[in-house]
């Protein structure tokens, strides 16, 4: 089996979740239904659950969000990388 590059999830595999989660799925079997690590699945229930249960549509838009902001280089960070 091949190494894949990790992907983000599409709209279809949000919705297929989040019907997977409100029927009573586990986050185990759903990654196994979307051909997915189950980890990936934790992290996306994770990042986007915090307000009640989880929706693709909310999923969606939070991760649009998060795309859009932006990353401050590592040497912005480390005073000392910034010097040198």
């Amino acid at each position: 089996m091949a190494k894949r590059c990790y992907t983000h999830l599409s709209d279809a595999e949000r919705e297929t979740l989040s019907l997977g989660l409100a029927q009573g799925h586990s986050l185990r079997t759903m990654a196994s239904v979307l051909g997915r690590a189950p980890s990936t699945m934790s992290r996306e229930y994770t990042r986007n659950a915090m307000r009640g249960p989880y929706r693709a549509c909310t999923a969606h838009i939070l991760a649009l969000a998060r795309a859009r902001q932006p990353r401050r280089p590592r040497k912005f960070l480390d005073p000392w990388l910034w010097q040198y």
